[in-house]
């Protein structure tokens, strides 16, 4: 039995999608080691660079459709993104599959998309959400104890910060192609079980490109690339703001449906025992969204902690 898997691809010649351009049958190749179980999908493109508003300029006028496990498309023609579910499936809004779809393992899912507005789509991904399944005693399985209380618990993932200092509780991230990897430990006094995360820059301008990747204690990762924080995490400083014209320049301002109130869902969740730690690679690959030098971006951990007897 496997935890969550986030299963992405940002394939090449999807770095700039021109207008009206129309793109069939892109492979996304499951990984060899286990079936992928696909319970939700989300797409997104690169921040407009000339905004601070969180504008995602031309994913509204996003069109595709993909195939499921016999490469049977789903879909009898390209459909609008926003169509299917709000803000591309973003900020704790993945679209839900209402049957799960089981690809075996190395399978092949094919999508179809055409760009319907006149503008260039830039670094277009699609996300293809669920969980591996794997044989039991191939990965680590961590149940719940038969006999246990829970507590409503949040981990603020990053540096304290010092005594009287301004700065907030966060992981120091500078501008440009920065990454590195910090590790999450989990404290001595009782379990914890993983059920949402919660990052962002702690100031609601900055439209930053930063891509998160989480791996268990065997270094195994919970995806098979780079995931960016506001698929695979709610956004913290909501409101963002997302084209709702054909030309992208009119945004609705303040959006219902996201921000603080809808974090990333882990379904399932992850279990992690007390001093049990997880990896987790953070990358910035925008040019300089605010300023070049660290900026705060916390993330929550939130979830229960678990006390056995």
């Amino acid at each position: 039995m496997g935890g969550p898997l986030l299963q992405s691809q940002n394939w090449p010649g999807l770095a700039t999608v021109a207008g009206n351009a129309q793109i069939k049958k892109l492979v996304l190749r499951t990984d060899t080691d286990a079936p992928f179980l696909l319970r939700s999908i989300a797409a997104r493109v690169q921040y407009d660079t000339t905004s601070t508003a969180h504008r995602q300029t031309g994913l509204n006028q996003l069109l595709f459709r993909f195939t499921g496990p016999t490469e049977n498309y789903l879909q009898q023609i390209e459909t609008p993104i926003t169509l299917m579910t709000p803000w591309g499936g973003q900020l704790g809004n993945p679209l839900p599959l209402h049957r799960q779809l089981l690809y075996p393992a190395g399978s092949s899912i094919f999508v179809d998309l055409i760009n319907n507005g006149s503008l260039t789509l830039t670094n277009l991904t699609f996300y293809f959400r669920g969980v591996k399944l794997f044989p039991w005693g191939v990965r680590r399985f961590y149940p719940y104890p038969k006999k246990m209380s829970q507590l409503p618990f949040t981990y603020m993932v990053g540096q304290s910060p010092a005594v009287g200092a301004t700065t907030q509780f966060n992981i120091p991230i500078t501008t440009g192609n920065v990454g590195f990897r910090y590790q999450f430990v989990v404290k001595s006094d009782g379990d914890f079980v993983l059920r949402s995360i919660q990052a962002g820059p702690t100031s609601n301008n900055l439209s930053w490109e930063v891509f998160l990747r989480l791996h268990d204690s065997d270094d195994y990762p919970y995806s098979s690339d780079f995931i960016h924080m506001d698929v695979l995490a709610g956004n913290a400083t909501g409101p963002a703001s997302y084209p709702t014209a054909a030309g992208g320049t009119a945004v609705f301002q303040g959006a219902i449906g996201i921000g603080p109130a809808n974090p990333g869902v882990f379904f399932p969740e992850i279990y992690i025992p007390n001093q049990q730690y997880m990896n987790i690679d953070v990358y910035r690959a925008d040019s300089g969204q605010g300023t070049a030098s660290a900026q705060d971006f916390p993330m929550a951990f939130m979830g229960a902690k678990v006390f056995a007897g």
